[in-house]
């Protein structure tokens, strides 16, 4: 079996499952994409794309479903349970987006669910552990003030300029992997019976530091060097 394989397998399986009502011609496309398309090559079959087009955003979807799950566990200082959905919304963050690159099924719909999905995790995980005293409240407040801040400046500006291009920053990406990190990290401590203070202190203020500098660099990106791309009017036909 050529390298890749399986994951095309699993995904021609999951979508024989997510629509039942073309199971049979589903598999036997799939299949025979496999056979003659060489790895790597973008184009597929339009009863391919058809049949598993939705199968990214469906996962995405479930990831949502997982929040209030989520909240509950850490509510009830479940935190064994809280890292396995945790870890779960985290693999299947990395499955959505591989399937959607891979098999060229990328959407708008899916550009906007993934994003929502990903902040309302990590929102709600924040608040609640600052409501069950495992992160400083203040802390909590920085991380949903953040990203409250950037929501409201990107609906201003395709207020006034229509559409634009969102594309995080580093910084931004290294601070939610520090927000990721900690949440990890807390969680894991009380589900292993662990107590490593100066670790997650450290873990704590590279958070907050990070957090207000990604913010921050928005703000100057925006306000005083103006890096505001709108969408080309192609892309949204």
């Amino acid at each position: 079996m050529a390298k890749g394989e399986p994951v095309q397998i699993f995904v021609i399986i999951a979508g024989w499952l997510h629509f039942p009502d073309f199971r049979s011609e589903s598999l036997i496309m799939g299949f025979f994409h496999m056979s003659i398309c060489p790895r790597g090559v973008r184009g597929r079959p339009k009863l391919f794309n058809m049949r598993f087009q939705h199968l990214p955003n469906a996962i995405t979807i479930s990831r949502l479903f997982l929040v209030p799950l989520l909240i509950l566990a850490l509510k009830a200082q479940d935190y064994f349970t809280g890292l396995l959905l945790f870890l779960v919304a985290g693999i299947s963050d990395a499955l959505d987006g591989f399937i959607a690159k891979r098999f060229d099924l990328v959407s708008r719909l899916g550009a906007i669910l993934d994003p929502v999905a990903d902040k309302a995790l990590l929102i709600s995980a924040y608040v609640m552990l600052a409501v069950v005293g495992d992160v400083p409240f203040w802390l909590s407040l920085t991380v949903v003030f953040r990203d409250l801040l950037i929501i409201g400046g990107y609906l201003v500006v395709i207020s006034m300029m229509g559409p634009v291009e969102m594309q995080p920053s580093y910084l931004s990406k290294f601070n939610t992997l520090m927000q990721i990190v900690l949440i990890v990290a807390i969680l894991a401590q009380h589900a292993a019976g662990l107590d490593l203070p100066v670790m997650t202190l450290l873990l704590i203020y590279t958070v907050l530091i990070t957090t207000v500098a990604s913010g921050a660099h928005y703000l100057w990106l925006w306000l005083v060097k103006r890096e505001i791309n709108p969408v080309n009017k192609k892309e949204l036909s």
